[in-house]
């Protein structure tokens, strides 16, 4: 699931990864303010679960956000994640 697509390098199988995509769009994580090996399910409005394996870290949000104003939430999502120490 964590393997990129061949088509997009921050898609796996169902799973977003925190990769920048090769077609220069923007991202849907934060590859330049977290991890690389983060992984999201990312559902509507701002809902989803992120993992960060090499925290041992779960983070999950029942938000509502519409999409278009979501890069606040991902923005503090990368500091939140990178406030706890490494495993």
């Amino acid at each position: 699931m964590k393997t990129p697509s061949q088509t997009n390098a921050s898609y796996g199988a169902h799973l977003w990864l925190n990769r920048k995509r090769k077609d220069g769009s923007a991202p849907v994580l934060f590859p330049d303010k977290g991890p690389s090996d983060v992984f999201a399910a990312l559902g509507h409005l701002g809902q989803f679960v992120v993992v960060s394996p090499q925290h041992g870290l779960t983070i999950v949000r029942l938000g509502n956000t519409p999409d278009d104003q979501l890069d606040p939430v991902n923005d503090q999502l990368a500091k939140l994640i990178s406030a706890f120490p490494k495993q």
